[in-house]
C-alpha cells in the first residue's frame, strides 16, 4: 500500500533541514526508537540519526494505526463481496436417510443435490440418488427449477447484495486512499 503516494514528488517539496528535527521529534516515538530522542552515547554525547523524507513516509505508512485498520476493512469488504458472490457458485449439497422399524425393513436413501442460482433469480437444481425400501433398489433424478415470482425476479434483485458490497468496498477502498493522503500531508507540514 505505500506505493500508492509518489515519494518523489514530495520530496522534492520538502527542505531537507527540517527533515531531521521531523524524524526526530515527531516520527520515531522513545518507545520504537529511545536512542533518537536526545539520549546519550556512555561518553554524553547525543546520538544523531538521519533518515530521508521517502523513509520517514514509509515508516509513517506502514505503522499508522488508523491506515492498518483501513487496510483490514479493505480486506474485510473484499471478502464479503466473495461472501455474497458465492451465492451464485455451484453447490454441491448430500442428502442421505436411513429408517428402521420392527414391523417393516430397513430403508435408506443416500443422493447429492448440485444447485445452481443465475443472475437474474432462478435456482436449478439437479438431485441423483439411490435408494432402497425393503427388498427392492431403485435410481432416480429430480430436476427442479425455482421461479421467485412474488419476491422478485431480474438482475437488479438477485444481485443487490454483490452490488451493495462492491460499492462498499469501493468506499472502504476510498477512505483508505483519503487517510493515507491525509497522513502524508500532515507527515510533510
Amino acid at each position: 500500500m505505500a506505493d500508492l503516494i509518489n515519494f518523489e514528488s514530495i520530496s522534492e517539496l520538502m527542505n531537507r533541514k527540517y527533515l531531521y528535527f521531523f524524524a526526530m521529534v515527531l516520527l520515531l516515538p522513545p518507545s520504537i526508537c529511545g536512542s533518537c530522542y536526545g539520549a546519550e552515547q556512555s561518553d554524553g554525547a547525543a546520538l544523531e540519526q538521519e533518515i530521508t523524507l521517502q523513509q520517514a513516509l514509509e515508516y509513517v505508512l506502514q505503522r499508522n494505526r488508523t491506515l492498518e485498520h483501513g487496510r483490514l476493512q479493505v480486506q474485510s469488504s473484499s471478502l464479503s463481496v466473495n461472501t455474497q458472490q458465492a451465492e451464485f457458485d455451484i453447490k454441491v449439497l448430500p442428502e442421505g436417510t436411513l429408517a428402521y422399524s420392527s414391523t417393516t425393513d430397513e430403508n435408506w436413501r443416500v443422493g447429492a443435490s448440485l444447485q445452481k442460482k443465475t443472475k437474474v433469480g432462478l435456482v436449478a437444481s439437479v438431485t441423483p440418488e439411490i435408494s432402497s425400501y425393503g427388498e427392492s433398489d431403485h435410481t432416480g433424478v429430480g430436476v427442479s427449477l425455482r421461479v421467485p415470482l412474488f419476491r422478485g425476479l431480474g438482475e437488479d434483485f438477485a444481485m443487490n447484495n454483490v452490488y451493495s458490497s462492491r460499492y462498499a468496498m469501493e468506499n472502504t477502498r476510498l477512505d483508505l486512499y483519503r487517510q493515507q493522503d491525509s497522513i502524508v500531508l500532515q507527515t510533510v507540514n
